[in-house]
């Protein structure tokens, strides 16, 4: 075998390992991260199902709560409750440490990838500076030329490789990029601190349009009531802010209990709809004065988030006489 022979051997058998160093690599990236999407998704479906079914264990003890009337089975009612969410936060809190431990794992195992990749290209690079060294070498026959042009296909196609390997090298950095997106998308966080109060039942796979609001934040420690008023086109232009307000919650009728008061602290600028009945309604925001009533026999009862009330509005003041006269159109 002569040294021409002898060297072009030698650079095929380079070329050949390059090509099943590239192709292995391939399958090791494809299945680094099939596993690392199905491990982090298996993962985040086995918490928001605890989480699911923790929140239908609160769900249902509030339907008990509602419709009891016994003050111990309430009061134990309220423990479970609060004892049910307390393990809703701890299984939001594992859930949130498990995913970012994960991501952890995954943003690394990637990063080791794309660190790999740039090695192999560098070997790759060296393996093609030594055969072009070599291919330099040999003696400048016509025989030898021709192989000096197979040799250079050879390294166009070692070229080709190459680029595709950093479109390879491309793709797993777009991965980490989503991974970090993931991240960012995995925790919301509020402003406040308090408790949760769901609005609208969401369910997994649900689209949420933008702009809904779909639960609110009750505070740790009460800082004051307000009670949401629902007001009509038509008796909007009487409204204004500072007004006095009784109002009555059927839980305290106030016929036993009085009325509750408050003053009227802020009045929608725009009309809303009701999509259940389709009635409009501005919005008007009562604060309440007290949180407490009392009966005659000196029972209290107190405001609680969520209850339902009547409010009435004092709109004008008049005394009866003018009224009256009024009515009878004997006073303009």
């Amino acid at each position: 075998m002569s040294n021409y022979d002898a060297t072009k051997l030698q650079y095929d058998n380079q070329i050949k390992e390059v090509k099943n160093n590239v192709t292995e690599l391939k399958k090791q990236l494809k299945a680094s991260k099939d596993t690392s999407i199905s491990n982090y998704d298996a993962t985040k479906l086995q918490y928001d199902n605890q989480i699911k079914e923790v929140k239908n264990n609160v769900t249902e003890l509030k339907k008990q709560l509602k419709a009891s009337k016994d003050t111990s089975v309430i009061k134990e009612l309220k423990n479970n409750i609060f004892s049910v969410q307390t393990k809703i936060k701890t299984y939001q809190k594992e859930r949130k440490k498990t995913l970012k431990n994960l991501e952890l794992q995954q943003i690394a195992a990637i990063e080791q990838q794309i660190e790999t990749s740039n090695t192999t290209i560098l070997s790759l690079q060296s393996n093609l500076d030594s055969a072009q060294a070599q291919v330099e070498a040999l003696n400048g026959t016509d025989s030898e030329i021709n192989e000096n042009i197979t040799i250079l296909t050879e390294k166009e196609n070692v070229a080709s490789e190459l680029l595709t390997y950093e479109n390879k090298k491309t793709e797993c950095e777009n991965n980490l990029k989503t991974f970090d997106l993931q991240n960012g998308k995995c925790t919301v966080k509020a402003s406040v601190s308090g408790y949760i109060s769901q609005n609208m039942e969401i369910k997994q796979g649900s689209y949420v349009q933008e702009g809904t609001t779909i639960c609110r934040i009750l505070p740790e420690t009460s800082s004051g009531y307000y009670a949401e008023v629902y007001v009509g086109n038509a008796d909007i232009a009487k409204m204004r802010n500072g007004q006095k307000v009784k109002f009555e919650i059927a839980a305290y009728p106030s016929a036993e209990y009085g009325y509750f008061t408050g003053v009227v602290d802020s009045i929608s600028k725009d009309i809303k709809v009701d999509e259940s009945s389709g009635s409009a309604y501005y919005l008007v925001k009562v604060k309440c004065e007290q949180a407490t009533v009392t009966n005659k026999e000196g029972k209290t009862g107190s405001i609680m988030n969520g209850m339902a009330c009547q409010a009435k509005v004092v709109v004008d003041e008049e005394n009866v006489l003018e009224y009256l006269l009024k009515k009878i159109e004997l006073l303009d």
